[in-house]
This record gives structure tokens, C-alpha cells and sequence, in this order.
């Protein structure tokens, strides 16, 4: 029996090296974890993801994981895409005992990022009405004087 001793976190194991192997079959729609080297940084973090594509490149195939990003907060979905090159991101299969995201949350976390957007639209676009109604008037003005005076200088 080969063994080998592997360090994770500072916690060491003893694992028997020829069954330490997996061998993964992945197919679309399979839930999966995604360990992702974060930019500017040397963390990971582990998102829930799943397999949305397989683009079948022969030099590099890539692998399209749809990953939520859920915090206490707020909620995000990324588009990532995993081929032999992408050395900041790895795949393990998602097992049944990991925690589910709950539909439920993460949909009212977006459902509320949606409505706090669609306010400062309206902000955005009652701020513009109210600039063209009041500072519009006093900017016409502004151009009529401005070129009755250059043509008064010619």
C-alpha cells in the first residue's frame, strides 16, 4: 500500500495515494463547489455553482459554471469559465449533505437589489426633468446673450 502524507491547513493526513485519485464526470446542470483564488489576493473562496455549458475547444475545452455569490446582504450570480488554463479556479462536485442555497433568500436579496435600482432610476430621471424645467430655461437664456454678444462684436 502507497502511503502519503498531505497537509491541509496545517492539518496533516494520511491517505492510501492510489485511492486518493477522483476521477469526476460532470455534465450540464450538475451542481458543483468552486474554489475561487479572489483578484489582488492570495484567499479563496468556495461558491455554489452550476455547469451551464461545455464549450468543446480542441487545444483548451472550458467548462461555464453559473456561481451565486450569497452574503448576509446581498446576492450575486457570475458567469465563470474553467478551462486547463484557469489555474485561480477548481471544481469539486457538490455532495448531498452540503448546504443548499435557499431559493427563497437569495430571490428576495435580488427582488430588493432590483427595487433600490429601479428607485434611483427614478431619482435619476426626476433630477433631469427638474434640470431641464428650471436650469434649462436659465441655460437658453444664458446661449441667446452669449450670441447676441459675439455677434454684437464682429
Amino acid at each position: 500500500m502507497t502511503k502519503e502524507i498531505i497537509e491541509i491547513n496545517g492539518i496533516k493526513c494520511e491517505i492510501d495515494a492510489r485511492e486518493a485519485v477522483q476521477i469526476n464526470t460532470y455534465k450540464i446542470g450538475s451542481l458543483v463547489k468552486v474554489l475561487k483564488k479572489e483578484d489582488y489576493s492570495d484567499s479563496y473562496n468556495v461558491h455554489s455553482g452550476m455547469i451551464v455549458d461545455f464549450y468543446n475547444f480542441k487545444e483548451d475545452p472550458i467548462l461555464v459554471v453559473a456561481c451565486i455569490k450569497v452574503t448576509y446582504d446581498s446576492a450575486d450570480l457570475i458567469i465563470e469559465r474553467i478551462g486547463q488554463k484557469n489555474k485561480s479556479i477548481k471544481l469539486v462536485p457538490m455532495q448531498e449533505w452540503d448546504l443548499k442555497l435557499s431559493k427563497e433568500n437569495v430571490l428576495n436579496i435580488f427582488d430588493k437589489k432590483i427595487a433600490e435600482k429601479e428607485t434611483e432610476l427614478m431619482e435619476s430621471k426626476h433630477k433631469k426633468e427638474f434640470f431641464e424645467n428650471y436650469f434649462g430655461k436659465y441655460l437658453k437664456d444664458v446661449e441667446k446673450i452669449k450670441s447676441i454678444h459675439e455677434s454684437e462684436g464682429k
